[in-house]
């Protein structure tokens, strides 16, 4: 409140005259403020268990790269460098990542590179030498293929049946006498050119090809010899074919020594192999099935005694 001095009335602290007698009031005045000295500053030190350490710097990751890599490259090694290339592209792409963000692990990507290339070298050593070894094994079965149906051509346009029937056969290194006469009758000698010499006659039966294979595994199946057999025989060697299978039976009536026969009842021999054309010789390259021996028959123009 603004105390009139003129009057004593009481005045609002906003009037500027007096209600009561109409004076102009003094101004009033702001109250001055009482300074407050500032406290003193207490400087406090921590215990010496309170005090911060500093942080340490955050240690740089490894790349991901470079592990990858390097786990690839050694994959490689048992696989024979098939995955090689990838482990070497992961290792170059790891190390560039390490350079650029400066991240570890360019050991690893360093090592991924140097086992990828050894692992990639071999690689293409066991692929350059399994491409030679098909070259060659392409050359053999070319070769054995082309000469085999050029033996199955050959043998195709001869009746075997027929050269052997009208063939004198004189077995190497024995120079027994193998004579085919007609009726389908023969005489075996034991030696070449001695018609007094012991023999065996009676009567022949001559198989080729296909009639023949069955002839061995059905109607002589009690030698035990099958159909899958004779194919394997055939197929050991390009100068046999089915063409030129042959199977022989010579049915021994007698066999005569000194004009006496010396057989009680009919034996039967049956030889199987192969009518051989070699050139301008052949041969019958065979086996005595009831001794299992090998025999080879050569024409008679052919035998050098």
């Amino acid at each position: 409140m603004r105390k009139c001095s003129n009057c004593g009335f009481d005045n609002d602290d906003s009037s500027k005259f007096c209600v009561g007698c109409g004076a102009v009031l003094p101004e009033a005045v702001a109250p001055v403020a009482t300074p407050v000295a500032p406290a003193p500053q207490v400087k406090v030190e921590a215990a010496p268990s309170q005090q911060v350490a500093p942080r340490a710097a955050a240690p740089s990751k490894t790349s991901g790269l470079c592990i990858a890599g390097f786990v690839v490259s050694l994959i490689s090694i048992p696989l024979i460098g098939i995955p090689a290339i990838i482990g070497l592209i992961l290792s170059i792409c790891g190390l560039g990542a390490a350079n650029k963000k400066n991240l570890k692990g360019k050991g690893f990507a360093i090592a991924g590179i140097v086992i990828s290339i050894l692992a990639g070298l071999f690689f293409l050593l066991v692929v350059g030498l399994a491409l030679m070894d098909m070259d060659d094994y392409f050359d053999d079965f070319g070769g054995d293929l082309a000469k085999e149906i050029e033996t199955r051509t050959e043998y195709e346009d001869l009746n075997i049946e027929r050269i052997i029937k009208n063939e004198n056969w004189v077995l190497e290194r024995e120079g027994s006498y193998l004579v085919f006469e007609s009726g389908n009758r023969f005489r075996y000698y034991e030696t070449y050119g001695d018609d007094d010499s012991s023999y065996y006659e009676g009567t022949y039966e001559i198989y080729v090809g296909r009639d023949a294979i069955e002839y061995v595994s059905e109607d002589l199946e009690e030698y035990g010899v099958t159909e899958e057999e004779i194919e394997e025989l055939l197929a050991a060697d390009s100068d046999y074919c089915e063409e030129n299978f042959v199977c022989i039976v010579l049915n021994n009536e007698s066999c005569m020594v000194d004009g006496v026969n010396t057989l009680d009842e009919e034996v039967m021999t049956p030889y199987i192999g192969n009518y051989l054309v070699d050139d301008d010789e052949s041969g019958l390259d065979l086996t005595n099935m009831n001794q299992a021996t090998h025999v080879y028959f050569v024409p008679e123009d052919q035998y050098d005694d």
